[in-house]
């Protein structure tokens, strides 16, 4: 930490390029690095236009990527005794603050498909974290994945492959940096 920059920057520009409905970066970008990195980073998020930023109450967003992405929120963790994360914020008072990042996507998202049959999500003071990387379909009864796809990997993907999808990047590095080891990072 802080993340690279121009990598960062080419990876939105990249995922940009396949045309996904939003993009969620659940990294905090609370300062400034170097002057040409960081307004490389500025003009993808600004560029993508669909941008949402993840906030902290304690670590804020620099205002030049909070201008630039399309909206942000806030997203805070409980950990268990091994620092793995297990439960994220779900109301005003566990996230300290009104903007929380999984409804912002959520409520983009729902705009944005003219979806108003999407529930919400309840609002609880911590919600627990799914580590299975499928889910039941409770309507069809399949199994639904939600793919991971490494960010090397998004060069390769097919054209339009994330097409009106909902991307959401962040790490996943539970050797490299075991304070924050996320599920789904295989």
């Amino acid at each position: 930490s802080p993340i690279d920059r121009n990598w960062l920057a080419d990876l939105i520009s990249n995922v940009n390029d396949q045309k996904p409905m939003l993009i969620g970066l659940n990294i905090l970008l609370d300062r400034t690095i170097e002057r040409e990195s960081d307004q490389k980073l500025r003009e993808a998020i600004q560029t993508a236009g669909n941008v949402i930023l993840r906030n902290d109450p304690f670590y804020p967003i620099y205002p030049t990527f909070a201008k630039a992405a399309l909206d942000s929120g806030v997203l805070s963790f409980k950990l268990d005794s091994s620092d793995t994360v297990q439960e994220v914020c779900g109301d005003s008072v566990s996230c300290q603050s009104e903007d929380l990042f999984y409804t912002k996507l959520f409520d983009y998202y729902r705009f944005a498909n003219a979806n108003h049959d999407i529930k919400e999500v309840p609002k609880k003071p911590w919600i627990k974290i799914n580590f299975s990387p499928s889910r039941l379909d409770s309507n069809s009864q399949r199994l639904m994945s939600f793919p991971v796809i490494k960010a090397h990997e998004v060069s390769q993907l097919p054209k339009d492959a994330l097409k009106n999808k909902l991307v959401l990047i962040g790490t996943g590095f539970p050797d490299l940096y075991p304070l924050f080891r996320a599920p789904l990072a295989r």
